[in-house]
């Protein structure tokens, strides 16, 4: 009877058997958090092994005998207690597809990841302070000297050279003097307080939670939100965090992605570009005024560049207050990268691309390039071979 039991749990989804794993693990009170990456990696029969394993090892029951059914009264009585509690446990704080079956391609993934790791270097939690999008954007991207900027800059001078007429009365170019004296003084204690009471700031529960898994990357951990997932399932399990804020949690950066997806559009020059070298100043672009190094590792392929490009211009569009402004000077830098650089591109109609694609067997980028070259050389070779 528990055998058939025990092969319904073993047919759920990879979501279900990832949170059974999970809890097991969590009621062995000798086992770290190694599961987290492990059951990222795993595939369906994977984790069904997994479960079993440890569904095993908590009962003190034989592999081979569970899996067979062949339990003794007392062992079928314990079975059938630890797959009520799984049943129980995963009601109160299971994840379900409902909340994570959005993170399917890797702008989704990136954006997700990003957020996260933008949160916690803000320190601002949007499930307790949904408003506060952009006060992430003023932690985490350089000040720009815009007129909103310059404006207060200009009134703040003005309260110094008020100041120093007060202070001074030998003449207007003391008084100047003076005024730049007091401004600087009060801007450095001015940066120096903001950034003690940033200091200060305690991360709550939620953000102390995520930040162990802003060590990972989607640049190089191609399953990172499954391992986030399961890590925040397990935060939930323990009762660090409860089922309900990790739910508002990713439906709350799932809302900002499909806005940013709406307003940042990949036909635009800068994010469609082909181009390794144009991609590549962007980027480095990106890394110097945005030091966007504090959200992604730094990567090598083109491919990977222009990802991180792309969740760039979605962050910098939900949560800073000066988007177009931001944008026009990234693109206007893109159009005079592209007005200097060689383009080799070749126009190809229809028929032509049918015949190259048919000839490379695929129309990836990589698969092109090769069959390309593969015509040249062998075009080059044919040619001068012919002459001798």
């Amino acid at each position: 009877m528990q055998k058939k039991r025990l092969n319904r749990f073993l047919n759920e989804t990879e979501t279900h058997l990832r949170f059974y794993v999970l809890y097991l693990s969590y009621m062995d009170s000798q086992k770290e958090h190694s599961d987290f990456r492990d059951l990222a990696l795993f595939n369906y029969q994977e984790l069904q092994h997994r479960f079993i394993e440890v569904l095993s090892f908590n009962l003190k029951i034989n592999v081979t005998a569970l899996e067979k059914g062949e339990l003794s009264v007392e062992q079928e009585r314990r079975l059938d207690r630890l797959l009520n509690r799984l049943h129980e446990e995963s009601v109160d704080n299971l994840l379900t597809s409902e909340f994570t079956s959005w993170l399917k391609n890797d702008r989704e993934k990136y954006f997700f990841h990003s957020m996260l790791k933008a949160m916690v270097i803000a320190k601002v939690n949007l499930v307790r302070r949904p408003d506060d999008t952009k006060t992430i954007g003023e932690i985490l991207w350089p000040q720009l000297k815009d007129k909103q900027y310059l404006e207060g800059i200009e009134k703040r001078k003005q309260s110094a050279k008020k100041r120093a007429f007060e202070n001074i009365s030998e003449g207007i170019r003391k008084a100047n003097e003076e005024a730049e004296r007091i401004f600087q003084e009060r801007e450095d204690r001015r940066e120096k307080r903001k950034q003690e009471e940033f200091d200060n700031i305690r991360l709550d529960s939620t953000l102390e939670a995520v930040k162990l898994v802003c060590r990972l990357c989607p640049t190089i951990d191609k399953d990172s939100h499954i391992i986030i997932i399961n890590y925040l399932t397990y935060h939930c399990i323990s009762g660090d965090i409860d089922l309900i804020t990790v739910q508002e949690l990713l439906l709350r950066i799932r809302s900002m992605y499909i806005k940013a997806c709406a307003h940042v559009s990949l036909s635009w020059d800068i994010l469609k570009t082909e181009n390794d070298k144009l991609i590549d100043k962007t980027y480095e672009r990106l890394q110097s005024q945005y030091q966007i190094y504090n959200l992604f590792y730094p990567a090598e392929d083109t491919c990977t560049k222009k990802k991180c490009i792309v969740t760039t211009l979605d962050l910098l569009f939900t949560t800073s207050a000066n988007f177009p402004h931001r944008l026009k000077l990234l693109t206007d830098k893109f159009s005079l990268d592209k007005a200097n650089s060689e383009d080799f591109q070749i126009a190809l109609n229809q028929k032509q691309w049918d015949m190259l694609v048919e000839l490379a067997n695929g129309d990836t980028k990589p698969k092109i390039n090769r069959t390309i070259n593969k015509l040249l050389k062998d075009a080059y070779k044919d040619r001068f071979s012919n002459k001798t």
